[in-house]
């Protein structure tokens, strides 16, 4: 069995590298050493929701795991011959949006078509259902999403990938709306009145001529505070942003959501920030079954792309390529 070795410590050396090459080791069938991980964070080596991920896509497909200890440096992983069929996971982690953006194709492709990963509140799950879930939906992936208030359920309604298609989101066009989900737990009205507020005017300084919907809901946290997600609709898709707090940083996290949305607003570009290291797996599975190259401009070329670019490559036979001046990033077969 061939073994890849990763350095962990590569690019931005966080928790992506892991998770990324947790997904691949499982769909690809291959031995997977990652060694070096998060050395430069603090505290460094694999926390909670880095297990999550980790525990959660060897419970769908098999992965034998060496190392998946709380704070380790190293992790071995080694996948089976064949999946195990009709598992489900329930992560704790209140990070599940990010968990699940990572696992969900390669990690449903590979196990089964009766699979479910199965979510704990997630503060932000609109990014995995307008953004994530529905480029993905739009381009032929066979996935299912349904969401209640106390979660998510996600799956593959089918495992063969031959019939998806390849990205090619360049042009955004027109924007059509701004939907502004506000989700908290034990917070005053007034501070999300407050928030409300900041991003109308954001959005009215920008787009006056742009319909704002809000939807406001109260969730079950763990702990009191306030989610928010931002989603802009436009004529090649969706893109957006989203981000949680405590109830005592709230001033801060206003100021931050208001920064945030004012780029997406200014910008020109289809594909968000967190959104365009999310589509590089998708791009590449495509990629190597069908041959097709995927395009996509993204609003931030950031140090988190340029890694998960990087590793990819290290796994699958496909060439990448970011235009800097454009934002354009390409993803393809190797030799095509």
């Amino acid at each position: 069995m061939t073994t890849i070795v990763i350095d962990g410590s590569h690019g931005e050396g966080g928790g992506q590298i892991i998770r990324t090459s947790v997904a691949l080791s499982a769909l690809l069938g291959a031995r997977t050493i990652v060694e070096n991980i998060r050395p430069r964070r603090e505290p460094p080596g694999l926390q909670r929701t880095h297990l999550e991920a980790i525990r959660g896509i060897a419970s769908l497909a098999g992965v034998l795991l060496e190392g998946d200890a709380l704070g380790s440096v190293r992790l071995v992983l080694n996948p089976p011959p064949q999946p195990p069929l009709g598992e489900q996971w329930r992560p704790s982690s209140h990070a599940t949006s990010l968990i699940v953006q990572t696992v969900l194709g390669p990690s449903l492709a590979v196990a089964s078509t009766t699979s479910r990963i199965l979510t704990k509140s997630a503060p932000t799950p609109e990014r995995i259902s307008e953004i994530f879930l529905q480029t993905l939906q739009g381009h032929g992936w066979p996935l299912d999403f349904q969401l209640d208030d106390t979660g998510a359920i996600v799956g593959a309604s089918s495992n063969d990938l031959r019939h998806v298609r390849p990205f090619d989101l360049v042009e955004r066009g027109a924007l059509h709306r701004l939907r502004i989900y506000l989700s908290s737990h034990r917070v005053e009205s007034s501070a999300l009145d407050d928030l409300e507020a900041a991003l109308r005017q954001v959005a009215a300084a920008i787009r006056p001529e742009l319909p704002v919907e809000v939807v406001r809901r109260v969730r079950d946290y763990e702990s009191d505070g306030v989610a928010c997600t931002t989603v802009l609709t436009h004529d090649s898709g969706t893109l957006g942003d989203d981000g949680a707090a405590p109830a005592d940083q709230l001033d801060d996290f206003r100021e931050s959501r208001c920064r945030a949305l004012q780029t997406l607003l200014e910008s020109d570009a289809p594909v968000d920030e967190s959104a365009s290291d999310q589509l590089v797996l998708p791009a590449a599975l495509c990629a190597v079954t069908t041959g097709a190259t995927s395009r996509f401009k993204v609003v931030l070329v950031s140090e988190h792309l340029r890694t998960v670019l990087w590793l990819v490559e290290r796994f699958l036979p496909i060439t990448v390529h970011v235009d800097e001046s454009t934002r354009l990033v390409t993803v393809g077969a190797r030799g095509a």
